[in-house]
């Protein structure tokens, strides 16, 4: 079958079915891994704890280290997709959410706060060093806090962005795939 012209949210530049369908599939596949990371995290956590006692190196490996190193691969690469995604479709992601979703939050190196939107969560993704998982508890949503590296933070004068996981989500549900 030939590829078809096809938009996702819209614009002047429709996307080749293949590129839309597979990058839309992708931000599906690696936000279901970031979710399934942070819910799954806390129940397994009271598991270890109410059954195994002692230290349980490979199974604590097996449980949270790998899957955290699996969660932040797919953050980084859901970014790297969303930023794609929006550049392909000249900024029309960036045009659709607006200001209407609000996705997290950043930190200047001032103390000042700043509500972030769906473009400068994906670079804040891509161009952090280290990333921190904040777990669901009670009423409160799981959130990632992403930091920049040192040069990173001077140049631009950010010191941490705060994601909200389902806000996040919200903007990936949209996307056809």
């Amino acid at each position: 079958m030939a590829d078809v012209p096809m938009r996702v949210i819209g614009g002047d530049r429709p996307m080749r079915r293949h590129q839309s369908l597979q990058a839309t599939r992708l931000v599906h596949e690696h936000f279901g891994t970031i979710m399934l990371f942070v819910y799954s995290w806390v129940e397994l956590r009271k598991l270890v704890e109410g059954r195994f006692l002692g230290e349980w190196k490979y199974l604590h490996r097996a449980l949270f280290e790998i899957p955290e190193d699996k969660a932040n691969r797919a953050l980084i690469e859901l970014a790297l997709y969303i930023r794609m995604i929006d550049d392909d479709e000249s900024r029309e992601l960036s045009k659709y959410f607006g200001e209407r979703v609000t996705l997290g939050e950043v930190i200047w190196l001032d103390g000042s706060r700043e509500e972030l939107y769906i473009r400068e969560v994906a670079n804040k993704i891509i161009h952090s060093a280290r990333y921190e998982w904040v777990f669901p508890t009670g009423d409160a949503d799981p959130r990632v806090k992403c930091f920049p590296s040192e040069d990173e933070a001077e140049r631009y004068k950010w010191a941490s962005a705060t994601i909200y996981l389902p806000n996040l989500g919200s903007c990936c549900g949209v996307l056809a795939s």
